[in-house]
């Protein structure tokens, strides 16, 4: 999808920004196969967070079971591999070992923009400083507002919309930390 620059630029663009204490995460759009892990190798190295969905996950490594999949991107060079897998939730693989996360249980009407809206709200989760799984959370609430409506951000509202969503409906220390969050 960015042609030429997901080679040298890309990788320039990665390990400056690592070089400087800025957070860096690597998404992707569409299929992919060996040769986007070909491609994406050197700058997966300068990756804290890489964000795929589960069919990317596969594409990239090969590997069908998501836990093996996301070591192998860890072996890589990628700090923290974050995969969304659909109704069967999320996963975070990192040194402290591997997450599971469940999806909300939310009417699906279009899963459009969920990944997008995931991804998001994970950053976001990272950016305030909670732990990479806390932070899943957030991407999971973010994803299941968006999956009630039409179209990719037809669900979020606004921050603390999504923020009130989650600390209603997730296990109370995320809920505790959502509600912190929603009061700042």
């Amino acid at each position: 999808m960015l042609g030429d620059f997901a080679a040298d630029p890309l990788v320039e663009v990665m390990a400056f920004a690592r070089s400087r204490g800025v957070t860096t995460s690597l998404d992707v759009l569409g299929t992919c196969d060996e040769r986007t892990a070909e491609r994406l190798a050197p700058a997966l190295r300068h990756a804290q967070y890489f964000l795929p969905n589960a069919d990317q996950l596969r594409g990239i490594t090969g590997c069908s079971e998501p836990s093996e999949a996301a070591r192998a991107l860890r072996r890589l060079g990628v700090g923290c591999v974050v995969a969304t897998l659909g109704a069967e939730g999320s996963l975070v693989s990192s040194e402290h070992g591997d997450a599971f996360l469940p999806a909300f249980d939310v009417p699906v009407v279009d899963t459009t923009g969920c990944g997008d809206a995931f991804a998001a709200g994970f950053i976001v989760g990272v950016l305030s400083g909670w732990g990479e799984a806390s932070a899943a959370w957030l991407g999971t609430a973010a994803a299941a507002l968006v999956v009630q409506g039409l179209g990719s951000d037809a669900g979020i509202r606004d921050r603390d919309a999504t923020l009130a969503f989650l600390a209603d409906r997730a296990p109370a220390d995320i809920a505790t930390l959502a509600g912190s969050l929603s009061a700042n």
